[in-house]
């Protein structure tokens, strides 16, 4: 499963209620779902009059899209709107995604504690340092969630002993430290995350 964008995606639907959506063909001058894997999620997009909804949706089939989570909606908060049969369904991001990730960091936790910024500002950058046990708690508002995890390499052997004028070899380098990277929609991100960090050694 994973965050996928496409362009120009805007399809009808014939779908009534506040359920999945059945994904109708594409509208003059449009693409559909064809681009989008199965699996994967989406920001999304459903109009219907004078009726709207914006929030993260999934692909569940070649023809069926999950209203995942609603973000807003006219109906209020996060409630679905209720559909009549005749609206359109696409992909664009939401403001509250987009002002996450295009504007600076609002707020900076070292070890959760606030160095900078308003508490629980949005952006906002975590991290933590300290070896031992560690919870990250997802705040509210949260569109989507970086996950950066490096790894120190090894240490280096010692050095060599300079005798006389002949320099012995240094000590063998340290092991490539580890690296891992990967964007998640908020939504499914536990509302705590909890992890260990190792001693150096």
């Amino acid at each position: 499963m994973a965050l996928q964008f496409l362009d120009r995606v805007r399809v009808s639907t014939a779908t009534t209620g506040t359920g999945a959506v059945a994904i109708g063909p594409a509208l003059a001058g449009f693409q559909a779902f064809d681009g989008m894997a199965v699996g994967n999620t989406g920001h999304y997009v459903l109009e219907e009059g004078a009726n709207w909804e914006v929030g993260l949706g999934t692909l569940t089939s070649a023809a069926t899209w999950a209203r995942t989570t609603v973000i807003a909606s006219s109906a209020g908060a996060g409630n679905p709107i209720t559909l009549a049969g005749n609206a359109q369904l696409y992909l664009s991001w939401t403001a509250t995604i987009a002002n996450q990730v295009s504007g600076p960091t609002d707020s900076f936790y070292l070890n959760n504690v606030l160095q900078s910024g308003p508490a629980n500002g949005l952006p906002r950058l975590d991290i933590y340092t300290t070896p031992g046990s560690f919870a990250w708690t997802k705040i509210a508002g949260s569109g989507l969630v970086d996950v950066v995890l490096i790894g120190a390499g090894g240490g280096g052997g010692a050095g060599g002993v300079i005798a006389l004028n002949t320099n012995s070899s240094g000590g063998a380098g340290g092991g490539a430290g580890a690296r891992f990277a990967a964007t998640y929609p908020a939504a499914l991100v536990a509302a705590t995350v909890s992890g260990t960090i190792g001693t150096p050694g």
